[in-house]
């Protein structure tokens, strides 16, 4: 079964285009800006396993949505890729400090993007069988 990612993105071309690079391998849910990403996370936030998220959008912004993300518990494991035009550091660092897992600019490389993807994804994978090692499931301990 693939694994699905939610693309937050006002762009129709930027969202067709994330959607090609990564469908092949990933199943693809589709947000056109921050409120209705955070409408699908509170139906799918069990199935979403990354979120690639434009900052600049109407409605909500990314940051919002970080900022929402955060707080909430259900959401605040699911890693998130920054998907922006701005490439200034200022950004990287704010949007790295609100809980985004990694930052890539405009335009896309598609085979730079996908492998982040599935290395985010692969050391997701890892630490919850570490979790899982390390604790007991029917005790807790």
């Amino acid at each position: 079964m693939k694994k699905r990612i939610l693309i937050v993105e006002d762009q129709e071309i930027n969202r067709m285009m994330l959607s090609q690079i990564i469908s092949s391998k990933y199943e693809v849910v589709e947000a056109v800006n921050g409120k209705e990403a955070m409408e699908i996370l509170s139906q799918q936030s069990t199935r979403i396993a990354l979120i690639l998220l434009d900052l600049v959008m109407p409605v909500m912004t990314g940051y919002e949505v970080l900022e929402q993300m955060k707080g909430n518990p259900d959401y605040n494991a699911i890693p998130i890729i920054i998907t922006t035009n701005s490439a200034s550091s200022e950004d990287e660092l704010r949007t790295l400090s609100c809980g985004a897992t990694e930052f890539v600019t405009k335009p896309y490389q598609p085979e730079i993007l996908l492998h982040r993807i599935e290395s985010i994804l692969k050391l997701q994978e890892a630490t919850a069988m570490v979790h899982l090692l390390k604790n007991d499931q029917l005790t807790g301990l």
